[in-house]
Formats: structure tokens, C-alpha cells, sequence
């Protein structure tokens, strides 16, 4: 029931299948050991979802990803750039590259939101913020998201950007 979108939170905060297959991995090897510390009085989506944020924060600081990183980043500097996108699957991938080019704290507040679903108090549960704190970090982080898709060429509105977001289908 949690793979897939514990494998999506790990593809949109890593950007390749082969890491985010590896850190679902992570990520459910460490909800095992966690097991027991989980309070069934509590929902299960926030706490599964810290854990997951944490092991993928810790798998992205890997040296192997490191290295990965690079190579996906001197591929995505050679993306085309012609102006504002048609249609809407230039528009997903143009969003996926400009998500990768994030700081890992702005995605992770971008994935939850808008590819996991998360609500907003569900975020402040999973990751021990308050709502309003959240709520103003991932309106810098959408700014931060259009600021670097307009440095790919693509000018869409937050609106626009927020509704191929939510459209996209977890992978």
C-alpha cells in the first residue's frame, strides 16, 4: 500500500529511479527497526513519511549519489530552452528538472505537498514544524521552484505550475 508513494516521495527528492528504488529500500528497512517507537494513537501517513523524509535526506548525502547528482545535473544543463512549454508533459518534466535544481529542504516541502498529498498539518506532523511555519517555507519554496523554471525558459504562472504538479501521476 506504501511503496508507491514512498517510491515517488524518493524519485521526486532524488531525481533517478535507480537511487529512489534503493532508498524505498532504505526507507522500509528503517520502518521495520522504527517499528516499535511508533505510537498507534497517532496517524500513520505523518510518522511514515518522517521516517521516509529522513532516510532519503540521509541517502542523498551519500557519495555514491554525490556522484550521480553531477552526471544528472550536466545532463539537465543541456536541456533545451525554448521558451514557455505547450503541452502539458513538457511542462511535468520541465517542472521535474527544475525541481531537482532545489535545495533538498524546499523539495522535500514541494514533494509532500504536491506529489504525495500531503496536507499541510500532515507536513507539520511529519516533519515537527508548526502548519504556519510550513506554510510560509513552501511558498518560498513554489517562488524558488518557478524562479528556477524560468531559468530553464519555461515562464508559467505558480498556478500553472502547481496544477501540473498535482496532475502528475506517481510513478
Amino acid at each position: 500500500e506504501w511503496q508507491g508513494p514512498i517510491y515517488n516521495l524518493a524519485y521526486r527528492m532524488l531525481g533517478n529511479e535507480a537511487d529512489a528504488a534503493d532508498a524505498t529500500q532504505e526507507v522500509f528497512l528503517a520502518v521495520v527497526r522504527r517499528w516499535g517507537r511508533y505510537d498507534p494513537a497517532r496517524p500513520l501517513k505523518p510518522w511514515l513519511f518522517q521516517v521516509a523524509v529522513n532516510q532519503i535526506r540521509n541517502f542523498h548525502r551519500g557519495a555514491a549519489a554525490r556522484v550521480r547528482r553531477e552526471l544528472e545535473a550536466s545532463r539537465r544543463d543541456r536541456v533545451r530552452s525554448e521558451g514557455d512549454p505547450v503541452e502539458d508533459d513538457d511542462l511535468k518534466r520541465r517542472v521535474h528538472d527544475a525541481l531537482a535544481r532545489l535545495p533538498a529542504n524546499d523539495r522535500t516541502l514541494i514533494v509532500l505537498h504536491y506529489y504525495s498529498g500531503l496536507s499541510q498539518v500532515e507536513m507539520s506532523a511529519a516533519l515537527s514544524r508548526s502548519r504556519t511555519t510550513l506554510q510560509s517555507r513552501l511558498g518560498k519554496a513554489l517562488e524558488r521552484l518557478r524562479a528556477a523554471l524560468t531559468g530553464l525558459g519555461c515562464t508559467a504562472p505558480v498556478s500553472v505550475i502547481e496544477a501540473a504538479m498535482r496532475d502528475t501521476s506517481p510513478l
